[in-house]
């Protein structure tokens, strides 16, 4: 009986998708909106510290707090949804319980 079973297991791991293509869709979007606002955190940074004019630093200041707070959102959404966000010199979005070696976890 066990070896029935231990067949099954097999057959159905080999003929059912092993992904959901809408989880794997959902995953793709919210990657991208955590590394779009990344982006433009760090063009807001890069912004505010090449600013000389007086009159737009308070303007680069507001960019950089806004685009910092959006980042930090997402970034606890996706960790709210069961993923981790880590950076590695490239943005990863792993599924709860997924481990990578010699990154840092956000």
């Amino acid at each position: 009986m066990k070896r029935l079973g231990e067949l099954f297991n097999e057959l159905s791991h080999r003929l059912l998708p092993a992904s959901d293509p809408l989880k794997e869709e959902v995953e793709e979007e919210l990657y991208d909106t955590v590394e779009r606002a990344r982006r433009e955190w760090l063009a807001a940074r890069s912004f505010f510290d090449s600013v000389t004019d007086p009159d737009l630093i308070d303007h680069a200041i507001y960019a950089v707090d806004a685009a910092e707070k959006k980042y930090l959102y997402l970034l606890k959404k996706a960790r709210n949804s069961g993923y981790r966000v880590r950076l590695s010199g490239e943005h990863h979005l792993l599924a709860e319980g997924e481990v990578e070696n010699k990154t840092e976890e956000v």
